[in-house]
């Protein structure tokens, strides 16, 4: 079978499969406990967290882990909309993981802000020339997919990073 669905899922190096079978299995404790055993484990975790903190660039406090896509979603767009007072404008597209678009639509409900959506290519890729006319001074927030799930479609985050 060849497989096509990696922007989904892909399968993980052995590896991090190891290692993770061991975290589930050996190293599976609490690491806010107050044993020992939990204290080992919570010094992986920041362990983990500044070699990430350190490739990427950001300070360790920086880093979240969450249980998955969806709830840092959530995070980065509730976080980030309840923390502005001027209400302002969202801008996104259509196309959006429902964790970005259904969250992006109940804030704005909620804290009472505009969604604009940015107009798409055949390919569903975003027109950047019409994603640079909907930016102005009440933009608070552009939230654009790389790469679609479902379409295939790739977006190019660096152009899209110039404009915004």
């Amino acid at each position: 079978m060849i497989y096509f669905d990696n922007s989904a899922t892909t399968r993980v190096l052995p590896e991090s499969a190891e290692r993770a079978r061991l975290a589930m299995t050996e190293d599976y404790y609490n690491p806010a406990g107050a044993y020992g055993a939990a204290y080992s484990v919570e010094k992986q975790v920041e362990r983990a967290r500044s070699n990430i903190a350190e490739y990427l660039h950001v300070l360790p406090a920086e880093i979240y882990f969450t249980s998955g896509a969806t709830e840092s979603n959530n995070i980065a767009v509730f976080g980030t909309l309840s923390s502005i007072r001027e209400k302002g404008r969202i801008v996104t597209t259509m196309v959006e993981h429902p964790s970005v678009y259904e969250t992006v639509r109940s804030a704005a409900v909620r804290f009472g802000f505009e969604i604009v959506y940015a107009p798409l290519h055949e390919d569903g890729t975003v027109d950047l020339e019409q994603l640079s006319s909907l930016l102005d001074s009440r933009t608070v927030l552009v939230s654009i997919m790389h790469v679609n799930n479902e379409l295939g479609s790739v977006n190019d985050l660096a152009s899209v990073s110039n404009i915004v």
